[in-house]
C-alpha cells in the first residue's frame, strides 16, 4: 500500500498521439492529465515515453527499456501511426494488419511481466 507521501509515476508510452505531435506541447494529452493531477492535489508524475512517427514495432522494440524504470500507471498507446502507413499503402494486405495486432498483444504482454 502506498502512503500519503509517495508520488505515483504515470507512464504514457505510445507514439505521435501521446508525443503531441502537431499541437503546442502543453497541449498534448500526457501534459493536460498532468496538469489535472497538479490540479487535484494528487501525488503523481507523468512520464511521457512517445516517439513521433514510431509504430507499433518500434514501441515493441523500446518498452523493455522504458519499464526499467518504476511505474505504478501505465498507459499503452500504440498503432496509430501503422494504421495511417498502411492506409496510405498501395498494397495493404491482411498480414500487415495482423503484425500491428501482433505487435501490440506483446507489448502487453511485455507490459504484464512487470
Amino acid at each position: 500500500m502506498l502512503s500519503a507521501q509517495t508520488e505515483l509515476r504515470v507512464l504514457f508510452f505510445g507514439d505521435s498521439l501521446t508525443a503531441g505531435y502537431g499541437v503546442a506541447p502543453e497541449q498534448a494529452y500526457p501534459a493536460l492529465i498532468q496538469a489535472k493531477i497538479d490540479q487535484l492535489g494528487i501525488q503523481a508524475k507523468v512520464v511521457v515515453g512517445a516517439v513521433s512517427g514510431d509504430t507499433s514495432a518500434g514501441g515493441l522494440r523500446r518498452i523493455d527499456w522504458m519499464l526499467r524504470q518504476p511505474i505504478d500507471i501505465l498507459l499503452l498507446a500504440l498503432g496509430a501511426n501503422d494504421m495511417i502507413f498502411l492506409n496510405e499503402s498501395v498494397f495493404v494486405g491482411l498480414f500487415e494488419k495482423e503484425r500491428v495486432f501482433f505487435n501490440i498483444c506483446l507489448a502487453v504482454e511485455v507490459c504484464l511481466r512487470f
